[in-house]
């Protein structure tokens, strides 16, 4: 006779497995909302958020990373491309066209920034980046948070960015709220590229990456402010 013990179907195991996630993604989005700090995963490294918008979790962020209380940019991490228009004061159409064409992917779009943003997010240059990643369990994590978090890299001033959850423990202790167990993905290290799109429309590619700055100027279509 087959054992009708207590052996778990796969149907049983994947509600289970479904049951854990919405539970971490639920404390996630309470960490967020109290100002805490989390590390997760991007295609290449381990990545620290906090509420862009709740300047006392930022500073916290800036303390945590040994940066000197002087403002500095630090890019936004969205779910969805409508999660920026609250951190705006504009998407110049070409930025929509890079949109369209890179997102979800390893470009990071420096735009416009909303004037209510603190500049401890724009560094007091009235501008801020933003990324949309393809990784696909980072999606899932954002998925209940309703809002965009930081993307800065888990690592301290002067160390390599952490790829593992163990690194990240090893760097900050127990002064980061919660670290995301998924694996990171295999973008082989190599970074996004950074676009800077002024209301103008004027760009410029100010970081090489992994889209190249030829792709970025077919889809802007034969322009000639780019430098």
């Amino acid at each position: 006779m087959a054992d009708r013990g207590e052996r778990k179907t796969p149907e049983i195991e994947e509600k289970a497995s479904k049951a854990i996630l919405t539970a971490e993604e639920e404390n996630v989005a309470d960490i967020i909302a109290r100002g805490g700090i989390i590390a997760y995963p991007t295609e290449t490294v381990y990545g620290l958020g906090v509420d862009p918008f709740n300047e006392n979790a930022v500073i916290k962020l800036y303390r945590l990373k040994g940066w000197k209380l002087q403002p500095r940019p630090v890019s936004i991490l969205l779910l969805d491309v409508k999660d920026m228009e609250r951190c705006v004061r504009s998407i110049p159409e070409k930025a929509r066209h890079l949109i369209e064409a890179f997102w979800p992917g390893p470009l990071t779009l420096v735009l416009p920034a909303a004037r209510d943003l603190s500049p401890y997010i724009t560094g007091n240059a009235g501008m801020v980046g933003f990324r949309v990643s393809s990784h696909s369990e980072l999606k899932s994590l954002l998925s209940p948070l309703s809002q965009p978090i930081t993307a800065t890299s888990a690592n301290p001033t002067s160390l390599p960015p952490a790829r593992t959850p163990k690194e990240v423990r090893d760097y900050f202790g127990e002064a980061v709220d919660w670290i995301a167990p998924n694996p990171t993905g295999e973008g082989g290290g190599q970074t996004s590229t950074v676009v800077r799109v002024e209301e103008s429309g004027a760009w410029s590619v100010i970081r090489a990456g992994a889209i190249s700055h030829k792709q970025i100027a077919e889809v802007i279509s034969g322009d000639d402010s780019a430098v």
